[in-house]
């Protein structure tokens, strides 16, 4: 691995700022031969992920993880999802372990969680 990430997603969001409108496709394909010259294609779902929480950011939104037991119905997501703002990205995921209860992360760093799993951690800690 030559750089970390969140390295290659700065540059990238540097870059594509300064493209000309239309000439990103470009921009992209030479990003991922980049990648490949140096042996790290394999982190590009991870660059896709640091540039998605950068371009959130700048334009002053949030990450959101909302992690649930099951999937739950399509009225409770719109309900969760009305608590965040239009420009936060929110990105949602089964975790059955949680047994009930969802668990919200906001930007890797605060964590809501109101799941079973964790009333259970914090009973016999």
């Amino acid at each position: 691995m030559k750089h970390s990430p969140l390295i290659y997603a700065q540059a990238l969001n540097s870059v594509l700022a300064d493209t000309p409108k239309g000439e990103e496709a470009k921009v992209l394909k030479d990003f991922a031969s980049t990648l490949s010259r140096y042996g790290d294609i394999a982190l590009a779902d991870k660059i896709a992920e640091e540039l998605e929480a950068i371009i959130t950011t700048e334009a002053g939104g949030r990450m959101v993880t909302i992690e649930t037991a099951r999937n739950l119905p399509e009225q409770e997501m719109t309900a969760l999802q009305k608590r965040f703002g239009v420009k936060d990205r929110i990105k949602w995921k089964v975790n059955p372990e949680l047994t009930a209860g969802v668990r919200i992360m906001i930007d890797g760093e605060h964590e809501l969680d109101m799941s079973f799993a964790g009333k259970l951690k914090e009973i016999f800690r």
